[in-house]
């Protein structure tokens, strides 16, 4: 690692850590009896954005780089994606 990624990893930890320190029982209580929120904040996190993306690598012309880049994150959802989706084509990441 080199300087910067490793000055943009502590100050990414410090940001985590402090929005961590903010969390109190209740919030785990209120997201318990109340589940709505966290539920429409996980579908677009782990279902709409890897669809989005691999769709995009689809129909954008990408380099390949870029499509390497966007395919983990389509990959990663794919076990909660419906049978149907999963059977797509992933998109190429070969030149040319």
């Amino acid at each position: 690692m080199n300087a910067s990624q490793i000055v943009l990893s502590l100050v990414l930890a410090t940001m985590v850590f402090s929005v961590a320190l903010e969390l109190r029982l209740e919030d785990f209580k209120r997201v318990a009896q109340e589940p709505k929120a966290v539920i429409c904040g996980l579908i677009p996190q782990f279902i709409l954005l890897p669809v989005g993306t691999w769709v995009a690598t689809l129909l954008l012309d990408l380099p390949p780089n870029v499509e390497a880049a966007a395919t983990p994150l389509c990959r990663s959802a794919s076990r909660l994606l419906p049978a149907s989706l999963r059977c797509l084509p992933r998109p190429s990441t070969s030149a040319g």
